[in-house]
């Protein structure tokens, strides 16, 4: 259904979350308004673009998909803080970035070493900074599978927060990232799908609702041929053989 109907799915798992949160901030305990903060924060900013700065949406995932079915954006969001904690002095942009692209603070983090095919970084702060990472040597050194840059974009707003432990931060960011690792995950999925479908557990339940048994095995070969489309771009050696990819898809 994600293949059909979506041009980008954009992928979040709560433990994923909770990792991001428990690094960031020394919360005795996490609940689901933490989860839903972060979330809500990386919409607000997506939608401030057009809000604060008049800037199409959708320019922000123009070049992140190279292909169709490939269009599963890994986010990264940071950085949070405990108001006690706060320390009014702004982050070096050039740690600020290298903070924002680690694979520990990614939102649906995968075990492989991540595989970019593209990314895009969407920071935000109240002053305007029209240079702000265009010329940063952590993004421009960052490897891609096609050698592009980064994209690079500011909404020009205040870091509301809602919840009254966090601080209002100067400044933060979110890195979005198409990144071919997410076939670990895939991967993953598949084979707990075949536990299940072996044992017809739950199926009763969609087929009462009108699903016919075969679209079960239609979806399970779907998500394969995704899993494997993004594996050929990791099991690449080299940028050599990327036109040979190219051809295959």
């Amino acid at each position: 259904m994600t293949l059909e109907h979506f041009d980008r799915i954009i992928m979040f798992d709560n433990q994923s979350i909770y990792n991001v949160i428990d690094q960031q901030l020394d919360l005795d305990y996490v609940d689901y308004s933490h989860l839903n903060n972060v979330i809500a924060q990386i919409i607000s900013s997506y939608t401030g673009l057009r809000r604060f700065n008049n800037i199409n949406n959708s320019k922000l995932f123009q070049n992140i998909c190279p292909y169709s079915d490939l269009h599963y954006i890994i986010p990264s969001y940071g950085k949070m803080s405990l108001i006690n904690d706060y320390t009014r002095n702004k982050q070096n942009q050039t740690e600020f970035i290298k903070y924002l692209i680690q694979k520990e603070i990614k939102l649906y983090q995968c075990t492989k070493n991540p595989k970019h095919l593209s990314t895009t970084l969407l920071f935000r702060q109240k002053e305007e900074n029209n240079f702000y990472g265009k010329f940063n040597l952590t993004l421009q050194n960052l490897e891609h599978f096609y050698q592009q840059n980064p994209l690079v974009f500011q909404c020009t707003s205040s870091n509301y927060q809602i919840l009254p432990e966090l601080a209002e931060m100067k400044q933060t960011g979110i890195f979005f990232s198409n990144d071919a690792s997410i076939s670990n995950r895939f991967n993953l999925l598949g084979k707990q799908w075949d536990q299940l479908y072996a044992k017809r557990a739950f199926g009763w339940v969609y087929v009462g609702e009108g699903l016919e048994e075969c679209e079960f095995q239609e979806g399970r070969n779907i998500l394969e041929s995704l899993e494997k489309s993004y594996s050929g771009i990791i099991d690449a050696p080299d940028s050599s053989n990327q036109n040979n990819f190219n051809d295959e898809l």
